[in-house]
This record gives structure tokens, sequence and C-alpha cells, in this order.
């Protein structure tokens, strides 16, 4: 694959966060929310149930797809890292960027989900040694097969999917710095090989390390979130984006039945979803107005906070959903829980996220504001699973 034009087919960097994008992310975590709160811990995903409402929302049409908001963020996760990694002064500059990142709301959101858990099902609450691999971004059921250690778990459930995140940061820095001119295409290479290591049914040695470092059901996702990053810097998208985002499409729609088996929901509307999110975004590349309705202010603010609400919306909101259901009606509960955990995260986003990356970066030495923000990015403007880990508490 070969790739587009090298002169003046690039535009320069817009100055403004894309908004948009923002707003997307803002969906994608109510749409999470809404798994949690509404069918994840209740029969049939669940051996036991957590809410005071029990089944209630079971079988209500496609709250059990609402999980592939974490699709979402993992290919608006591509689209940024591609980005982070073209301003990066290097591979240690890129990390220490990511750990300013994540950190500072990784502490405060994993401690109060530690002291909230305390008044959740025993099931929910951790040891120090889960506390420490959580924060350190490590799978505890991993090292604690590794260390022969029973017990050991996620904070909470949902943080599996920044181990799956970190796994990426590691392999697409290789990737970059290794085959920088040819990065896309090295990652869509990468992304076929999962693919077919991941394939059901396809037994060899060593498949579980594959799975470990191959990340087969959901590298597609970064992979295309890169390429639609390549497509909307191109004025006019040459052949290795096109190629590398149909490959990508094409193993996004069709791993559902050949390759993992999804949390919930049917294959047919995983795909539907899948082919949602591909459409939404091809189109979003290519500068159509389409995503603009995502611009709106207060839906702009939630995704600015998504990171610290992903974290710290599902064992303590689940406990204060029971908590107030005590003295409050189930269906006030839950919506007070809901606008409680937004404006914590909210809170946490402007006291923890922003004040902590910038003295966690000049503690490492990187000068605050010189690389991206998180959404900032160049654009054309011609016109205008989760997957539920089987040892996953989320």
């Amino acid at each position: 694959m070969t790739s587009g034009p090298a002169v003046a087919a690039f535009r320069p960097a817009a100055p403004d966060r894309l908004s948009d994008l923002d707003g997307l992310r803002g969906c994608a975590i109510l749409a999470v929310m809404a798994f949690h709160y509404t069918v994840r811990w209740t029969a049939p995903l669940s051996s036991a149930n957590y809410y005071p409402y029990k089944g209630y929302f079971v079988g209500w049409p496609g709250l059990d797809l609402t999980w592939s908001g974490v699709e979402v963020f993992f290919v608006i996760s591509g689209f940024v890292i591609g980005l982070t990694l073209e301003r990066s002064r290097g591979a240690l500059d890129f990390f220490r960027r990511r750990l300013a990142r994540l950190w500072p709301a990784m502490l405060v959101c994993a401690s109060l989900t530690s002291l909230a858990a305390l008044a959740g099902p025993p099931a929910w609450r951790v040891g120090p040694l889960s506390f420490l691999l959580s924060v350190l971004f490590l799978d505890p059921n991993l090292v604690g097969g590794f260390l022969h250690i029973q017990g050991l778990g996620f904070v909470d459930g949902v943080y599996w999917t920044l181990w799956i995140e970190v796994r990426f940061y590691v392999m697409a820095a290789l990737l970059f710095f290794l085959c920088r001119p040819r990065f896309l295409e090295s990652l869509t290479g990468v992304m076929l090989v999962s693919f077919i290591a991941g394939l059901r049914g396809f037994d060899y040695p060593g498949r579980a390390y594959a799975w470990d470092l191959l990340l087969p059901t959901f590298l597609p996702y970064f992979a295309f979130g890169v390429a639609i990053r390549r497509m909307r810097r191109e004025t006019r998208p040459g052949p290795a984006a096109l190629t590398c985002a149909a490959l990508c499409a094409v193993v996004i729609l069709v791993q559902g039945w050949v390759s993992f088996e999804h949390p919930a929901g049917s294959a047919l509307g995983f795909a539907v979803i899948n082919a949602a999110i591909i459409v939404g975004f091809l189109l979003f590349a290519r500068g159509v107005p389409v995503f603009r309705p995502f611009s709106w202010g207060p839906m702009v603010r939630l995704g600015e906070a998504s990171y610290s609400l992903y974290l710290i919306h599902s064992v303590v909101g689940i406990v204060l959903i029971n908590r107030m259901s005590a003295v409050l009606p189930w269906p006030a509960a839950l919506v007070l829980t809901v606008l409680l955990m937004v404006a914590l995260s909210l809170a946490l986003f402007r006291w923890v996220e922003t004040p902590g990356k910038e003295a966690l970066l000049t503690l490492l030495g990187a000068r605050p504001g010189s690389a991206p923000a998180v959404a900032r990015a160049s654009g054309p403007r011609r016109l205008g699973r989760p997957y539920v880990s089987p040892q996953s508490k989320g």
C-alpha cells in the first residue's frame, strides 16, 4: 500500500478542540452508564441481582447493546493516539504525556471506588495489591495467575478497558517510532494478523498469549480510528488510508460472528451498531456535518469529563442507587444518581484531571501545553465489547 500525496495533501492543525468528537464521547459514556445501570447486574447477565428494580429493564429494545459505547471510545482513542504520536518528541515524551493524562483521575477515582465498595456486595471489595495493580493499569487477574495468587481483581471491573488501552499504546508507539512513514499500514497489517489469530475454532500453541499481545477483539477499532485520523487530515484520502479503513471496517463487521462472543445482544444487532459506527466516523472523516449536533455545549462538557465519569460511575453509582432507594422511589434514586455522577465527573475534570495533568507533566520534565490537546486535530472544512470480560465486574 502506498500513501497519498506527500505535499499539499495535509491541512494545518486546527486551533480548537473538535467539539463534536468530545460530544460523541459524552454520548458513548451515557450509553455505557445505561448498560451498567439497567441490565448488567441482574439476570441473565449476572448470577446475582444488584438493582433495587431487579430485572425491570431487561428486554427493553437496545439496552443490551449499550455496552458497545466502549467500542466508540476505542475508535476515538485510535484517532487521538495517532494524532498524539505525530506530535510527540519521542516515545518517552508520548508515554509520560499518556501517564499525565490518565493517572491523576485514576488515583482519585480508584480510591473513591474502593471506599464505596465497602458498602456494596462483598465480591466488589479488593485488597491493597489489587488496588496497586489497578492504578498501575495492570490486569490483576493476569498478575495473579503469574504469581499464583487467588482473589485479585480490578478495583472496578470497568477498568479492564484501561489495560486494553495501555497495551495498544505500547503497540502503537513501537510501530510508529519504528515504521513512522508507514505507521497506519503497519498497524493495519498487525490488525489483520490479530484477526486471523483470534478466529473462533482456530486452535494453536500460545493462543492465549497471542490474544493478550495482539488484542484481536479490539485492535480493529483502534486501527480504524487511526485510519479516520489520516483520512480527516488528507484533503483527498490516498489509497493507503482508504484501503486500511476498508480492511478495518470489514473486520469490525464480521468479527462478531467469526472471532469472539459478544457479551449481550444479538450478533445482528451488534453488526448494525458497528455499521453505524463505521458510517458515522467515515462521514466525520470527510467533514460532513452529521456530527454537528454533538457540538451541543452540555454534551461537549460531558465528553471532556467522560474519562473520570467512566472510572467513577459503575461501583459508586450502583451503591448510590441502592442506598438512595431505601428512602426514595427507585426511579428518583436512579435519576439522582446519574446527575450526581455527572456532577462529580465534571468536578474531577476541573479539579483533578486538568491540574493533575499539568503538575505531573512538570514533575516528569515535560513542557505542559507543548503537546496537542486530547481532541485537537486538523480536518476538512469543505462541508461544514462493552465487551464484558468474563473476569470483569463491569
